[in-house]
């Protein structure tokens, strides 16, 4: 199980702060039939705007992502951007030129694919990019993105009471999620 850092605090322009929520990534990538197996008790599978977010605006996050050898789940089914977007701080993806995209930073990218599939999403350092695509295979694997709910949903999900939840949802020890949140 990897813990993403903690929560972003972001000025709206309202004047009000808004968190971008913590992002949790499965350790175990699974077929997406199998995705709410893999979701803890308090938690939900993430939307692609709050993992798009989270890539955006923690570095952290977004080192992780780039070196994952598996794409990751989200919430949704079915996706119809196609093509170079640009990426807010809010995770909102706004469709742009291949002229302009090329002028982005690698953090304000995502390339699109679109179909009628689960949404996964993959950090593509290599290629300084977010990938985000519904045109899979079902049998295809991936891990699981999620985030806290409610009340927990403004936490850092990094605390001990927050990483023993982990734990019983996931089978796996504190002392494992302490260390893997570290990475």
């Amino acid at each position: 199980m990897v813990v993403a850092s903690a929560q972003r605090r972001t000025n709206a322009p309202s004047g009000t702060i808004e968190v971008t929520p913590e992002v949790f990534i499965s350790s175990k990538a699974v077929k997406s039939a199998d995705v709410e197996f893999q979701v803890p008790r308090g938690f939900r599978i993430a939307h692609p705007e709050e993992i798009a977010a989270r890539y955006k605006t923690d570095p952290k996050f977004k080192k992780r992502m780039d070196r994952l050898s598996d794409w990751v789940w989200s919430d949704k089914t079915g996706w119809d951007l196609s093509g170079p977007h640009s990426t807010d701080g809010k995770g909102r993806f706004t469709n742009i030129t291949e002229d302009q995209f090329k002028d982005l930073d690698a953090k304000d990218r995502s390339w699109h694919y679109p179909g009628t599939g689960r949404v996964v999403l993959e950090g593509y350092g290599s290629f300084r990019r977010l990938l985000v695509s519904a045109g899979g295979s079902p049998d295809g694997t991936a891990r699981v993105a999620y985030v806290a709910t409610g009340e927990g949903a403004s936490k850092s999900g990094t605390s001990h009471a927050d990483l023993r939840a982990l734990a019983r949802g996931t089978d796996q020890s504190v002392a494992k999620l302490e260390t893997d949140s570290n990475v």
